[in-house]
């Protein structure tokens, strides 16, 4: 799907935010599958292929957004926009604690969600919380600070 993105454009997408998943801020390092460059608004949509469309995901979050641009919250079945890491603040909309990834908007509900099933190849052996914990604990315990810092890094302070 990403096969296309220039090297160095794949090379900025990483180096801007560190090798970190851009939606649950798991580091490459963590795992064995390689993050990958997700378009933001994806190209089906009319995305671009230029830095600013351009975020970097892990295999989990890649896959479970897929080539939408939102999807229904689900307490209150309204449709909403994907968290967008080029113009959002990610605490905004999520609350780290502990190994955990806490919603704090409709936003961060959605994304927060496990998929129904771990995608194939995604690394991921189950479902729910358990598939959640294991995502979440690989990624190491940062602070608010340093994922504020992570996202006005990264274009996202709005």
């Amino acid at each position: 799907m990403s096969e296309d993105i220039p090297v160095a454009l794949r090379r900025l997408v990483f180096e801007r935010v560190e090798g970190r998943c851009e939606y649950c801020l798991l580091p490459q390092a963590a795992v064995v599958y390689r993050h990958e460059p997700d378009h933001i608004i994806p190209r089906e949509h009319g995305g671009r292929t230029e830095a600013n469309n351009l975020a970097l995901a892990c295999t989990r979050c890649n896959r479970y957004k897929g080539p939408n641009v939102g999807s229904f919250d689900p307490q209150t079945g309204n449709l909403v926009p994907f968290y967008d890491p080029r113009t959002q603040v990610w605490r905004d909309h999520f609350q780290l604690d502990g190994p955990f990834i806490r919603p704090l908007t409709p936003q961060g509900r959605k994304i927060s969600q496990p998929p129904p099933r771990p995608p194939v190849g995604s690394g991921h052996t189950s479902t729910g919380a358990i598939s959640l914990t294991f995502h979440y604990a690989l990624r190491p315990r940062i602070s608010a600070t340093q994922a504020a810092s992570s996202s006005s890094s990264s274009g996202g302070g709005g």
